[in-house]
């Protein structure tokens, strides 16, 4: 028989499994469902009216941590509390219910009640956890400058080169399906040459442009440009070297910058400039009220 899965994961991709691999078991899970939100109109005599109607998912996980590792239960309590220690704002809480796909969610613990061991032997914990973000599928999409069209993949996307007339520049564009309960948060990183990047959304059926963010600045060959719409976490910077630098000095501020990929239809992410070369990874968190 098939359970639902648990783990801690920490920025590193590092993870710590919950479901009695290691001697640590979450059991009892509370909080993973939906809270339907509503907000209300008053019109007077009685009657109101719904003005905002959604779903969102539940704030306030929690589970039983058990150690049942006989004479090493508080040797185990000891080393998952350091482990989340480290593990910071990088924490995730990543849950695999019986269809096998993975969901992350951004998580701070706030709490870990510490108990006497029971007649079984076992050290019981209740955890209490901060979300800080929805439930996601992160998806991952990794594509190269080409000469001619690919066919579509396996996933939902397709790599393609087109050509501005004005810069014949090649574009990096990269084909992405919605997903999930609410608009996706998109990220991109590219190594190589570019001079005034754009990064832009644009729908594939519409034409509409989603969102666009442009950059008046210059990155040599070797330089990582990074951007990212994550509503906690955006970003437009470069790392060369090592050294990270910001960019928003450099972008266009009559633009929407950090744009998420919405519901209505399937979207093309384009990067380009003046010109380009190299090659880069766009990742996809697709948001759901629950899993």
């Amino acid at each position: 028989m098939e359970y639902r899965k648990f783990y801690f994961r920490n920025g590193k991709g590092e993870q710590i499994p919950l479901n009695g691999e290691n001697g640590i078991y979450a059991s009892d899970p509370s909080g993973l469902g939906v809270d339907r939100s509503r907000t209300y109109a008053d019109l007077g005599g009685g009657f109101f009216s719904v003005t905002y109607d959604g779903s969102l998912p539940m704030q306030a996980p929690g589970f039983k941590l058990i150690f049942t590792r006989r004479h090493h239960q508080y040797e185990d309590y000891q080393s998952l509390i350091r482990w989340l220690a480290a593990a910071g704002d990088g924490l995730r809480l990543v849950y695999v219910p019986y269809g096998g796909t993975a969901y992350h969610r951004k998580v701070l613990v706030r709490k870990i009640t510490k108990k006497e061991i029971t007649k079984v032997r076992w050290l019981e914990c209740p955890c209490e956890v901060q979300t800080l973000s929805p439930w996601y599928r992160p998806a991952e999409y990794s594509a190269a400058l080409a000469s001619r069209a690919l066919d579509v993949m396996r996933y939902p996307v397709r790599y393609t080169q087109e050509r501005y007339a004005r810069s014949h520049a090649p574009t990096y564009s990269v084909e992405l399906t919605p997903d999930g309960d609410m608009p996706a948060a998109l990220s991109l990183s590219f190594t190589g040459a570019i001079v005034n990047p754009v990064i832009s959304l644009v729908g594939l059926s519409s034409g509409k442009a989603y969102g666009t963010c442009r950059v008046a600045h210059t990155l040599s060959a070797g330089t990582t440009f990074e951007w990212s719409s994550n509503p906690a976490d955006s970003y437009c910077r470069k790392v060369a070297s090592g050294v990270v630098t910001d960019l928003y000095d450099y972008m266009d501020p009559d633009e929407s910058p950090f744009f998420l990929l919405g519901l209505d239809e399937p979207c093309a992410l384009r990067l380009t400039g003046d010109s380009i070369s190299g090659s880069g990874t766009v990742k996809a968190n697709y948001f759901f009220a629950s899993v």
